[in-house]
């Protein structure tokens, strides 16, 4: 890796990110980014170097910056979760009204729906895991419209009595309470598709 990055340098690369994992070790069983790679590259080029892995609050980017002597972070998955990870704020990050401005950058700089409903899932998962019939509006919506029309009625259900979803997941309790109704769904969906599996396979059995 140190000498590929001094060739890239050699290249003509003016700026570098460095991921401190190898291409095979990805997706949720990957073992945690090596800061040390990333430290032994930044020592051995002189162009600027930003690490990328573990990075999932403000604490991890300093820490990150601090052991790697990179000149920034980059974070993937934990910025989609909460993009407010770097104002290091101490509050619950305001997922609707975060939702609601991500729609009106979307309508001045269109993207395809796809990404919009890949963003909003991850923005909202916790709120649409305690309402799971909400997922289909989401999953069905095309037209922005009705992306607001979804996003207003999940409000609707999580928002109220001047406490947040967020707050509200604070308590132990009501945590509780929301892992419980999506463990339910879950059951039902599995239990409704082997019903649905049993049927289709009489009807292929009555054809034949």
């Amino acid at each position: 890796s140190v000498r590929y990055a001094q060739m890239l340098e050699s290249a003509g690369c003016q700026v570098l990110a460095v991921h401190g994992r190898t291409r095979e070790q990805k997706g949720r069983g990957a073992p945690p980014a090596s800061w040390a790679h990333i430290r032994a590259i930044v020592d051995a080029v002189d162009i600027p170097v930003f690490a990328n892995g573990n990075v999932l609050s403000y604490a991890d980017a300093e820490e990150c910056l601090r052991r790697t002597g990179a000149v920034g972070v980059l974070s993937a998955y934990a910025l989609l979760d909460n993009p407010t990870l770097f104002r290091n704020c101490s509050s619950l990050p305001d997922r609707m009204a975060i939702s609601r401005e991500y729609l009106d950058l979307v309508r001045r700089f269109p993207v395809p729906p796809r990404m919009v409903r890949l963003h909003l899932f991850k923005l909202l998962r916790k709120r649409l895991d305690a309402h799971m019939d909400l997922n289909d509006d989401f999953a069905r919506a095309t037209l922005l419209d009705e992306f607001d029309a979804a996003l207003e009625k999940l409000s609707e259900r999580t928002d109220f009595g001047g406490m947040s979803f967020e707050e509200r997941m604070l308590d132990p309790a009501f945590a509780a309470d929301v892992e419980a109704r999506k463990e339910a769904h879950r059951t039902q969906k599995d239990e409704q598709f082997q019903a649905d599996c049993a049927d289709a396979e009489e009807e292929y059995q009555v054809a034949f």
